[in-house]
């Protein structure tokens, strides 16, 4: 159960990084400029590579808000691949499966 154990640090997160990738380079080229391949995002669960395109609908993965219903907490925004979005939902509704949807009113 990855993320929630460590479900407080993807609440109190402020905005998921971009990172890139460049292209490697000898050691005799330390002077010219790296060249930039692409930039990338990290999967939350699985931490694979997530490449960012112009289109978005051509991405292995995106941004996912989780709503308050299935975390007991508060929303919270990762990010996740294809793969990874069912088992995390899955994860989130274990973890809640104890518990009753309907409030109590004593």
């Amino acid at each position: 159960m990855g993320i929630i154990n460590n479900l407080d640090y993807y609440i109190r997160r402020k905005k998921i990084n971009k990172n890139t990738k460049y292209m490697q380079s000898s050691h005799l080229s330390s002077r010219e400029p790296r060249k930039r391949l692409y930039d990338y995002y990290v999967c939350d669960y699985c931490n694979s590579e997530i490449e960012i395109f112009k289109k978005r609908y051509e991405m292995t993965g995106g941004e996912v808000t989780i709503p308050a219903s299935l975390t007991g907490k508060s929303p919270v925004v990762l990010m996740l691949c294809n793969r990874c979005l069912k088992k995390v939902l899955n994860e989130f509704e274990e973890s809640r499966s104890g518990e009753n949807h309907i409030p109590r009113i004593d």
